[in-house]
Parts: structure tokens; sequence; C-alpha cells
């Protein structure tokens, strides 16, 4: 049920996007209301978001497994300093909480995550590209932040700057998910964009932008040692489907909020040689919770 349920929300996700086309194209005849699409970010403006998640996971097979949960994040993400034209930024996962069901097993509680705490500083243009990660706080062995390495970013990449209300168009992108994993993977894949209007959301003035994307990232962890010695290594290739809405604040200069639903259809891969493949559905919506310090 809860797939299925998940299914519907992404499907009508995308039909959102698609059936504002022919309003947009109405619009376009009619003359342009030009945007700027670009993050503004000084020294020391910071933005505190809370997050809530729901993930979906199944491993296909003989040995079918699943897992339900429901995830409570706050993040916050910092200007540190002006590089050039782009954007010397720290994320931190500020505090977490879930509900998790492991197959048929009773729910159990977590209030903590061995993220929390956790400062990862990058590069990010005026667009939202990461181009490079800079220093993290104690992370001396590979992990990864609730959720997955794939799951969808709250300062998303957002493609051109130039642009009016009722555009419409496709860029591709290769997108360091600094924030997710370390050591960083970088999901490659192709977005289509839409810019259906403005909106007065969430206490600010917004322009809407909605991206339909598709992609692939492979993700290896070594996790120790066989028993003559060898290193044991996981590889996961997953593909991603995803759409969602976000809600760009032109007077903050960045994200008031947003939702977006993901669909990771992965194949791991042992390095003794067993496979598995499953799905990972993740359906996010966060906003900010703390006003700009």
């Amino acid at each position: 049920m809860l797939l299925r349920t998940f299914n519907s929300i992404s499907i009508f996700c995308l039909l959102g996007l698609l059936m504002q086309l022919p309003a947009m194209a109405q619009q376009d005849q009619s003359g342009y209301d030009s945007v700027q699409i670009r993050y503004d970010f000084t020294p020391g403006k910071s933005v505190l978001y809370r997050v809530i998640s729901y993930d979906s996971v199944m491993v296909y097979g003989g040995h079918q497994r699943k897992i339900v949960r429901e995830r409570v994040e706050m993040v916050r993400y910092t200007c540190d300093s002006l590089v050039g034209g782009d954007y010397a930024m720290t994320a931190t996962l500020e505090a977490y909480g879930a509900s998790e069901r492991r197959d048929d097993q009773p729910p159990v509680t977590l209030v903590d995550d061995p993220w929390v705490g956790r400062r990862i500083s990058f590069i990010m243009t005026p667009f939202g590209q990461r181009t490079k990660l800079l220093t993290t706080d104690s992370l001396a062995e590979p992990g990864t932040a609730p959720g997955a390495p794939f799951k969808p970013l709250l300062l998303p990449y957002m493609g051109g700057e130039h642009a009016h209300i009722g555009s419409s168009g496709s860029f591709r992108f290769d997108q360091m998910m600094v924030e997710n994993v370390y050591p960083p993977v970088t999901l490659h894949g192709t977005s289509f964009r839409i810019i259906p209007g403005r909106a007065d959301t969430l206490g600010q003035k917004t322009i809407q932008l909605g991206f339909s994307d598709v992609g692939n990232v492979t993700y290896n962890l070594q996790f120790g040692k066989g028993k003559d010695g060898e290193d044991l290594s996981l590889k996961s290739e997953t593909v991603v489907n995803a759409s969602g809405q976000y809600y760009l604040a032109p007077a903050l200069g960045y994200m008031a909020g947003g939702q977006y639903v993901l669909y990771g259809d992965f194949t791991m891969t042992l390095s003794t040689g067993g496979e598995s493949k499953g799905r990972h559905i993740i359906s996010m919506i966060y906003s900010i919770a703390e006003p700009e310090q």
C-alpha cells in the first residue's frame, strides 16, 4: 500500500508539471516577466531548514527485505565566504529523529545519527552546482547521511540564470552530492525545468520552479576484510527518476522550501559475487525553520 501511495504522489507531481505547459505557452504570447534564477549569499548568512522525508526501501529476490522510515531533520546552511563569484558553504545536520520499521519487526524510534553535528564545507556556484569539497569534520571513515547518497538536495542546481515566467527547457548536470556521502559521489543526469509563475507562500514572495529529473549514480563502499585478507566492498548502481517543486525567495537569496519525490532503482554487487536489486523511494517536503541570521 505504501509503495502504491508513493507511486501516486510521483505521478501526480509529474502530471502537475506537464499540465501547466499550455498555460505557460499562452503567457509567453502576452509578454515576458523576466526573472533571475540564482542564489544570493553573503558571508555569515545562514538558513535552517526543517525537512520531513518518507523512505520506502525494498530489496527484491528470494530474501526480500523492506524498510519503511519517516525522517525529521534540521539542516543548516551557512555561507562562510565568497570565493571569486562562488560561495564557500558549510552544511550541518543539527538534529535528527526517525521512526523506522524493518520487515515485520515493531517500529523503532531513533533520536540521533553519526552524521549529526558534522560540518561539511564545499564550494557552490550561484546556481547550486557543487564544484569542490573543502573540509569535513570527523569523517575519517566512509559514511552516508540519513537517507541515501542520492537523496534530494535542499539547495538544488537550478540551471540557467536568465529566464522568464512561463519558460521551460532542459539541461545536463553533474552534481557532487557532498552533503549526502563521504567520499562524495556524483549524480549524472538531465533535468527538465519549468517556471510556472510567482507564488506567495511560506511567508515569502517566491518564484516557483518545477523540475523533472533523470540520472544515475554509482556508490562504492569498503566495509572490511575477508577471511583471506582480501578487501570486501559493495558497489551500488542507481538509476534515479524524480520530480518536484521548489520556491526560490529572491529577497532571501535561497529556497523558502519545496517538495520532491524520487525513485531510485538500484543494483548492489558484493565483491564476493552476490547481487541484489531493489528500489528506494523518497518523498520529501521542507521549509525554513528559522529566520535568516
